[in-house]
């Protein structure tokens, strides 16, 4: 497949496995002879590739080319000759053709082919097997370019440039940035590098304030930083670790230890995103099997609370309509003085799925006294005010099974024990007054009259909604605690929704009538 070597930049490697600044390295090895004295200057190629690059297979004048020489005493014809020649050799190796047209200029011939292609693996002869007792050396595998940890050069000496991408040429690829406006934008270019090598000393803005902006971006805040420096007080290296820096190098540098220290803190940045995707893994695996378990808990409590209401209602959407009334009126609540300590997020959660139990206690109410069209004697109404307590002594001695309690069982045994108190204390089965009654009970007071009265039972039609509000005003005070029921008056809408959305076919042509008291 065919590129183009104008793709070879600076920043990024060349498709074909051969970085442009391995290319301008290898030219500025060259030691030239201009105008009688040699010369080595690695920005003289430098300058004339990229001019070349810019603009492939265009013509560009001599005239042109000689702005592109440094230093300006030894830009000359002779100079440019060489220069040239020096390209059409190296790049000759890549495919690329340097052309120079008499009168005319120069140009880049810029299709090159594909020199990433591993050689042809030559074919053992059959028969020929290795020395018995002498072991067989198998030569290492290079890492393909592409696969190579990235670090970003940032200094503005040339020959500190050239000696690091030199000593890193065989293990990584490099990008360069010759000051600190540079290596920010170098930086933020995808490929990201995987580690940065930086000067202390560069001119408009320093090493340290160059670390100081890269560890403000989110997308390069855990790539480690190597400050490259001359001698050093020791209160400026403290500086430099303490603004984000990992470790610093001192100049001249050695080889081994450039490599040593820049393949000891790739291992410790893999390791900490190895063990941040593993904490990841595991939270999505804890977070999927929390969402399971909720909806094992949901199906259940609605399978424990379905019995009980089938038997008495006649509907099956009671328990529906009666946890949405609970959290409604809950989140009403919610920022009252007298409520926001109890009612948090998280509480109202357990509220709402802990309200379904509220009636779990009628499955021990026989049948006959459930289903009764007629009044309730005072021996059937004693038996239907046992279901406070067996519903919250079911919930109690699971707690205890349990060994421990939780707000959720504290919930649904609390609504299960007193959502049929009173405020005035006149209610059952405790008698409990006032602030004596839990707040979830009080809550599923509310909830509990409201789809009573809205629904058909056995033994009533169903009531409007205006009638409800009605009936339940007039037990401010004495049935519901009043600021519950004010805030319940605020928002009746949202009974009304709640209780249309989850409706009853029986709970059609509402009509005024009512159980009568216990004979």
């Amino acid at each position: 497949m065919a590129r183009v070597i104008s793709e070879i930049t600076r920043d990024r490697p060349a498709p074909y496995g051969y970085s442009f600044d391995r290319i301008v390295i290898e030219l500025a090895r060259a030691r030239l002879t201009v105008d009688g004295r040699e010369v080595q200057a690695p920005t003289l190629p430098l300058r004339l590739l990229q001019a070349l690059c810019e603009r492939p297979g265009a013509m560009i004048p001599r005239r042109e080319l000689f702005e592109y020489i440094w230093p300006r005493q030894i830009a000359s014809n002779e100079a440019l000759t060489k220069l040239i020649g020096r390209l059409r050799d190296m790049l000759g190796m890549y495919g690329a053709r340097v052309v120079t047209v008499r009168g005319r200029g120069v140009r880049l011939d810029a299709t090159v082919r594909r020199l990433d292609t591993p050689p042809p693996v030559e074919q053992e002869q059959p028969g020929e097997l290795p020395p018995l007792g002498k072991p067989v050396e198998v030569e290492p595998r290079a890492v393909p370019l592409i696969d190579r940890p990235i670090v970003l050069i940032v200094d503005d000496a040339p020959d500190s440039i050239l000696l690091l991408t030199e000593t890193l040429k065989d293990k990584y690829r490099t990008k360069i940035a010759t000051s600190g406006a540079k290596a920010i934008a170098t930086a933020l270019r995808q490929p990201q590098p995987d580690i940065i090598l930086m000067d202390v000393v560069m001119p408009e803005m320093d090493g340290f304030e160059l670390c100081k902006s890269i560890k403000q971006l989110d997308s390069l805040a855990n790539t480690p930083i190597i400050f490259i420096t001359g001698k050093i007080q020791p209160e400026e290296e403290a500086h430099g670790l303490a603004i984000g820096a990992v470790d610093y190098i001192t100049k001249p540098i050695s080889q081994p230890v450039v490599l040593a220290r820049i393949a000891t803190h790739l291992k410790l940045v893999n390791a900490q995103r190895a063990l941040v995707s593993h904490n990841e893994h595991l939270e999505d695996m804890v977070r999927q099997r929390t969402q399971e378990l909720a909806k094992v808990q949901d199906a259940t409590i609605a399978a424990m609370a379905a019995p009980a209401e089938t038997r008495d209602d006649e509907t099956g959407n009671h328990i529906y309509r009666t946890q949405r009334y609970v959290k409604a009126l809950a989140m009403a609540l919610q920022h009252h003085p007298r409520f926001e300590y109890e009612l948090t997020d998280e509480s109202i959660e357990l509220l709402f799925k802990s309200a379904p139990l509220h009636d779990i206690g009628k499955v021990s109410v026989p049948d006959h006294i459930l289903k009764k069209a007629g009044p309730l004697t005072p021996d059937e109404f004693e038996a239907v005010k046992l279901h406070t307590t067996k519903g919250g002594d079911a919930i109690r001695s699971v707690e205890q099974n349990l060994g421990e309690s939780s707000d959720f069982l504290r919930f649904a045994r609390e609504i299960a024990y007193s959502h049929q108190e009173h405020w005035d204390g006149s209610g059952y089965p405790e008698g409990l007054a006032g602030d004596e009654i839990p707040i979830s009970a009080r809550l599923m007071a509310i909830a509990d009259v409201y789809d009573a009265l809205i629904s058909r039972r056995c033994y009533k039609a169903p009531f409007s909604h205006e009638t409800a509000v009605a009936m339940m005003e007039q037990g401010r005070g004495t049935h519901f605690d009043p600021d519950v029921l004010d805030s319940f008056l605020r928002i009746q809408n949202q009974f009304r929704d709640i209780a249309q959305a989850f409706t009853d076919q029986a709970n059609e042509e509402p009509q005024e009538s009512r159980r009568g008291k216990p004979a």
